[in-house]
């Protein structure tokens, strides 16, 4: 395109170089999505993931990643472990930005192990929520991260912890509980990172929907919050070794949306409450060798389920374990990508065909 300046007025001149300086950042830096925009569908990917596979993904169309922070020995490591292990980690992320960026997804970054791990498993319990060193370590924990990654454009937010270990019955007096975790980790993240467009995650204790009722609202001065839930139900469809079908007696989708009361109560509050926050699913899934194409019937009324809800979500997971791998045809025993897409592979990318760049 070209712009004579035909006039010698000196105000002219200067207004219209002005103007010129203006269009030139704005097809430099364009405008990114506005809350109303956002919608996101997409996958979870693991720690393992290489550029060949982020380019996969986006060649689906996923416009968003949920990248895990997932360490096996969160509870016996040390802390300077802990926090070397982290950076290890944070590093990997950075390297791997660039092809996220070119494949037009952006990246949710989930704590999957947040310091000290599990203190124990009856009652599931994170040692952030039985012991102080290991909740001031996460404080620290997003420090670094909100640090490191403030101002980075393919950062799509930040999900504070994975599935809550964090039964208020059994937390000390003395430690926050998990409204007050997400509310002081909120506050600490937007002193360094104030971009509403990488938004703060926070889930209900073990990520149930029907625990989000004991879920607290951030309060509007912190601006860019999202609330999730896990959806895992019924497991035998979902971590059973040997899924039933679906559909099933008294297994089908009504059943599926009534068992989504707590969300569905939830999503009410927030479009009354907060109508400029998200609400979305983080992960769920379906076991591939559910009998008769089972787990594809499943995810196809799940996901139609969230559609209509106008939720966004990201199934559980991209290339990471073989039970719920999309590529992966319905026979147990098949370890590697089928040759052509199968049907839950298609499923996705039918509504991943729907998405817009975030």
């Amino acid at each position: 395109m070209q712009i004579a300046i035909t006039t010698t007025h000196p105000r002219m001149l200067y207004a219209r170089l002005i103007y010129l300086c203006l269009l030139s950042i704005a097809l430099i830096y364009p405008a990114r999505a506005t809350l109303a925009d956002t919608r996101l569908r997409g996958m979870q990917v693991g720690t393992g993931i290489t550029p060949a596979d982020i380019q996969v993904l986006g060649s689906w169309k996923a416009n968003i990643a949920r990248y895990q922070l997932y360490f096996a020995d969160a509870a016996t490591a040390s802390e300077s472990e802990y926090f070397d292990w982290l950076e290890e980690e944070l590093d990997k992320l950075e390297a791997l930005l660039p092809y996220f960026a070119a494949a037009n997804i952006k990246v949710l970054i989930v704590l999957q192990s947040p310091p000290g791990g599990l203190a124990s498993l009856k009652p599931k319990m994170y040692r952030m929520f039985k012991e102080a060193w290991a909740q001031t370590d996460f404080f620290e924990v997003w420090t670094r991260i909100a640090t490191r990654f403030v101002g980075n454009q393919t950062i799509w937010g930040y999900a504070l912890i994975n599935e809550p270990a964090a039964d208020p019955k059994y937390i000390p007096s003395t430690l926050l509980d998990l409204n007050e975790v997400h509310l002081e980790a909120a506050q600490r993240i937007r002193a360094i990172d104030s971009d509403p467009q990488h938004w703060i995650v926070v889930s209900a204790i073990y990520g149930d929907q029907s625990k989000l009722k004991h879920l607290e609202l951030l309060p509007t001065s912190i601006a860019g919050v999202a609330y999730t839930f896990h959806f895992y139900y019924p497991p035998s469809i979902n971590t059973a070794a040997n899924p039933g079908p679906y559909p099933a007696p008294g297994l089908n989708k009504k059943k599926l949306l009534a068992r989504l009361g707590g969300a569905k109560k939830f999503g009410e509050k927030l479009a009354t409450e907060r109508p400029d926050s998200l609400f979305f699913v983080d992960e769920f899934s379906a076991c591939r060798w559910s009998p008769k194409n089972g787990a594809y019937r499943y995810l196809k009324d799940l996901i139609s389920i969230f559609e209509s809800k106008g939720w966004s979500w990201l199934y559980h997971a991209f290339r990471e374990y073989h039970k719920w791998d999309v590529e992966l045809s319905t026979k147990k025993s098949s370890l590697t990508r089928a040759s052509s897409p199968t049907s839950r592979q298609k499923l996705l990318m039918k509504y991943f065909a729907k998405n817009t760049v975030l």
